[in-house]
Formats: C-alpha cells, sequence, structure tokens
C-alpha cells in the first residue's frame, strides 16, 4: 500500500511540473506558431536534464533498473539524442540528459504512458530527484564548435 501512494505522488509531482513548464511557456508565449514565429531563424532544441543521487538502499538493483527504463523511455518516439553521466569521483550521482527537436516533441514524449513509469521509478530509485527542462540562449541560439 505505501508503494501505491508512493508511486501515486511520484506521478502527481510530474504532472505538476509539466503543468508548470507547459504553463510557463503559454504565459510568455512559446507555444504552437507563436513558438515558431518567435524562435524563426534559432534552433529550437530542447533539454531534458534530470539529477539525482541514486539511493543506498537501491544500489545494488540500479545498474539493471537504469538499463530497463533508458530503453522504456528511448522506446517512445521523439528523443533526438540521450546521454548519461556519473561524477568522475566518488559518489553515486548521476545526471541523464534528453534532447528533442522542439517543445512539442517533448510534450509528446514525456506523455507517453513507458515514459511516466520510468520517471515515477525514478523517484523510488534516487534521492533529490531533480528534473529541468532548457530552451535555446538568445545569446548562443545555435551549437559553437571549436575550429569549426
Amino acid at each position: 500500500m505505501a508503494t501505491a501512494l508512493f508511486f501515486c505522488h511520484c506521478v502527481e509531482a510530474h504532472r505538476v511540473f509539466v503543468a508548470a513548464v507547459t504553463a510557463g511557456k503559454e504565459k510568455a508565449g512559446y507555444t504552437g506558431e507563436k513558438y515558431k514565429m518567435k524562435r524563426k531563424g534559432l534552433e529550437t532544441m530542447v533539454l531534458f536534464v534530470m539529477k539525482w543521487n541514486i539511493h543506498p538502499d537501491k544500489v545494488q538493483e540500479y545498474p539493471q533498473w537504469a538499463q530497463g527504463a533508458i530503453q522504456r523511455t528511448l522506446a517512445a518516439p521523439g528523443v533526438v539524442e540521450f546521454r548519461s553521466y556519473r561524477t568522475a569521483v566518488g559518489s553515486n550521482q548521476a545526471v541523464i540528459t534528453y534532447e528533442f527537436a522542439d517543445m512539442a516533441t517533448w510534450a509528446a514524449w514525456q506523455s507517453q504512458e513507458e515514459v511516466q513509469q520510468a520517471l515515477a521509478e525514478a523517484y523510488a530509485m534516487s534521492l533529490n530527484l531533480e528534473m529541468e527542462l532548457w530552451g535555446p540562449s538568445p545569446v548562443a541560439p545555435k551549437p559553437i564548435r571549436p575550429g569549426g
């Protein structure tokens, strides 16, 4: 019963996060055609970042869970690129990034049932889970590569 309540809390927390991001974009006029017009000429890639500490009680089962969660989230359409990072020295911190073509693609991806399930499970496998959604910067809207 406690697991079911925890799962519901996690799903609700993610739903609130998504609603806040969507509301913020709508309030700023960054949706649909208006968004495309404002961003005309700029790359509109969106980066979804998740950061957490692996739960100390879940360290042994984490690698197997993570592999499955990665596969399930990548099976949902829309991801351009996925990356996973761990701190270089000594801790159980993890960061993952998903890159999407635009906000609408991210919104469609995050609404998929398998993605929602994996995100809810991430709360149980971690401590201090943070999610951030990043868009292009007006200072450097396109990628800059040294020497090119």
